[in-house]
């Protein structure tokens, strides 16, 4: 038994024997040696972004001896206890690496991908992030409701949220007044 550390590519193995007594034997077979582990890239949402209870994990994993790769989530720092958010054998690039259900978890998680390829090569991507499964909390003081107002009117108030992003103000004609 022989081992030979060879590059990449594709290789010819031979091997013969020859008894003192008999013919030689040889033997052959092709084999492929891949030292280049997947490629594995979380794309969105960005590390350490904000996310919903439930949001869509887009990535690319990928090898051209692809085996599977497997999205999993945690709470932040205890990969002990996983739950697995998607698998699979082909290629994506760019594309779903499954949907992350991480309503159960309150602050930090991580999420991770793991892909193997079909010679054993590993490879992984980890992303942190912070749920913010619940709603800002607004509050409207000016004007103050039921009251009759004329010429340019403040719309005064307050909006909170530890993950706050943006808000809008809008207005419309109420129907039930006419």
């Amino acid at each position: 038994v022989a081992a030979l550390i060879v590059p990449e590519g594709m290789y010819v193995v031979r091997a013969a024997a020859t008894p003192a007594s008999s013919a030689p034997e040889n033997a052959e077979i092709g084999v492929e040696i891949d030292l280049t582990p997947p490629n594995v890239l979380i794309v969105s949402p960005v590390n350490g972004a904000a996310v919903p209870g439930a949001f869509d994990l887009v990535g690319t994993v990928e090898d051209a001896h692809l085996a599977r790769y497997l999205s999993m989530v945690y709470k932040h720092g205890d990969p002990a206890n996983m739950s697995p958010v998607s698998s699979g054998n082909a290629p994506v690039n760019n594309e779903s690496l499954g949907v992350v259900s991480a309503g159960e978890f309150d602050g930090m998680i991580d999420v991770r991908v793991d892909a193997f390829d079909a010679a054993g090569n590993p490879s992984r991507a980890t992303h942190t992030y912070t749920v913010d499964a619940d709603p800002p909390t607004i509050r409207l003081t000016s004007p103050v409701p039921g009251t009759t107002v004329s010429g340019p009117v403040p719309i005064l108030g307050t909006v909170y949220d530890p993950h706050f992003s943006h808000f809008i103000v809008d207005y419309s004609a109420d129907a039930s007044a006419a």
